[in-house]
């Protein structure tokens, strides 16, 4: 379980990167690429930011089992 949260905040930190990579590679001066950012705003970052998300929360969910498996061992 540890491993698998550890997964999920790797991805989604990864994630996070990503998007900020794909936004350096458009050049706003000409038309298209102008048009590309845009659809890559307002399609693919909302979408890459619900898995981003989803990932945090698996890994924070996970760590919260943990926590608490730790914690009843604790008080037996």
């Amino acid at each position: 379980m540890i491993l698998l949260s550890a997964n999920f905040f790797i991805a989604g930190s990864g994630l996070g990167s990503w998007m900020l990579d794909e936004l350096t590679k458009f050049d706003f001066s000409e038309g298209p690429e102008l048009f590309g950012a845009i659809i890559f705003v307002i399609v693919i970052i909302p979408i890459a930011l619900l898995a981003f998300l989803v990932a945090i929360l698996f890994g924070l969910f996970g760590l919260a089992i943990i926590v608490s498996a730790i914690v009843r061992l604790i008080r037996r």
